[in-house]
């Protein structure tokens, strides 16, 4: 096993002639940039499954304040979207340039494509701002074993049942919002839709229950988008300790 920065483990075979563990952490070191580094090289199992063997993980979803107005626009501009494709649907109703919806267009079939793009972007001071403090109480009623099928892209897992062991939203004196999670598992993209669905809550385009709804009905469709993947980092990987939040633990 190799451990990099940040808990980063990753498993390789290393052929030929066996080598000190010491040894294979500076080879690696001697060709790697400088911004990633091996802390450390033990032997494993042959048969040792990164993935199957995980007790617990760390991910970090984190973004400044300029990039936190970006993405609270962005997912304003989608509900907005959202909001009118629904409402021509059930009416029958046509987008004017302004966005508003125009009676007597009877499209219902493709209506809904041709309404969203025609939803004209907000300007950043219609864009309501970001309460931490809703974000923080819809993290908590994610904490528990749950089905967390709504918080998936797509399916094909053997369950989508997993344990949350804490979730949090905190922001630095630097003005970094960084919400972080940390389960025995996650599913496609769980944590960048929690992301979405937290920001869409923190600017009041849904309540902090969204989530308790979502745990009860599945609904994927009414969870706020998948935050951009370039904002999340997996911080930890647990093999040895179970998660000291865990009530599976021995005592």
């Amino acid at each position: 096993r190799i451990f990099l920065e940040e808990s980063k483990t990753i498993l390789v075979d290393v052929a030929g002639t066996p080598t000190v563990p010491c040894g294979l952490a500076a080879a690696f070191n001697l060709v790697l940039p400088p911004d990633l580094r091996v802390l450390s090289v033990e032997l494993s199992a042959r048969n040792f499954d990164p993935l199957g063997e995980t007790r617990w993980k760390r991910y970090c979803y984190s973004f400044d304040a300029p990039t936190g107005v970006s993405l609270c626009k962005s997912l304003y501009w989608s509900t907005l979207q959202d909001q009118a494709e629904a409402l021509a649907a059930v009416g029958g109703g046509n987008a004017g340039e302004d966005g508003a919806l125009e009676a007597g267009v009877d499209e219902r079939e493709h209506m809904p494509e041709k309404v969203r793009h025609r939803v004209p972007a907000p300007d950043d001071a219609s864009v309501p701002p970001m309460h931490l403090d809703r974000m923080q109480q819809a993290a908590r009623l994610l904490v528990g074993t749950h089905d967390f099928a709504a918080f998936q892209a797509k399916g094909g897992r053997v369950t989508t049942v997993r344990t949350i062991f804490s979730c949090t939203v905190l922001q630095d004196e630097t003005g970094l919002v960084s919400i972080t999670c940390e389960g025995d598992g996650f599913l496609y993209k769980m944590v960048r839709i929690i992301a979405g669905t937290l920001i869409k809550i923190g600017i009041g385009m849904a309540d902090p229950s969204l989530i308790s709804e979502m745990l009860r009905t599945l609904n994927r469709s009414i969870a706020g988008p998948p935050s951009p993947a370039k904002y999340l980092t997996l911080m930890h990987v647990e093999y040895d300790i179970n998660h000291p939040m865990d009530k599976r633990a021995p005592e």
